[in-house]
């Protein structure tokens, strides 16, 4: 009983390992075919869209980056409640104001991004726009709604809801 168990055992971890050999060799060669074509795409980038595409991803980190100072800000307080007494109207009308602001910055690089892309692919002009109107309206409810958040949570806290 013993001995088929090893031999089975034996079987298993081969067939494992072939299993393993080649979904590796596929996935490398899938791997390298997606970024030949990757490369090629990127190639054929105008400068207009290259630039583009490099400020709206510098926007999304610039964007990122305010995320973690906030996120850090509100751990050294603690709680929602010290975080939001911390507070005052300034701060409501400042959130606001940036999330506005935010929401321009992205509209215009999202347009400006779509429209160079369509002078680089004018087939898919209807489809590109329509993306860049999808992304728009999500990035706008997103920056509303943090600045609708806080605005929310500042009150609650003002009537003693905290």
């Amino acid at each position: 009983m013993g001995n088929a168990f090893k031999k089975a055992l034996i079987v298993f971890i081969g067939l494992a390992y072939r299993w393993v050999k080649s979904f590796t060799i596929t996935l490398y060669r899938w791997l390298k075919s997606f970024m030949i074509t990757l490369y090629r795409w990127v190639k054929s980038f105008t400068v207009v869209f290259k630039k583009t595409l490099i400020a709206f991803i510098g926007f999304i980190v610039i964007l990122a980056g305010i995320l973690i100072v906030v996120i850090q800000r509100y751990s050294q307080y603690g709680s929602i409640p010290d975080t939001m007494e911390m507070v005052d109207f300034r701060g409501i009308l400042v959130a606001f104001l940036g999330a506005a602001i935010l929401s321009l910055i992205s509209v215009v690089l999202t347009f400006n991004l779509a429209r160079a892309w369509v002078k680089e692919q004018p087939e898919l002009a209807e489809h590109i726009f329509r993306y860049a109107l999808i992304i728009n309206l999500s990035l706008i409810i997103i920056f509303g709604g943090l600045a609708g958040g806080i605005i929310i949570l500042r009150t609650l806290w003002t009537i003693g809801y905290f």
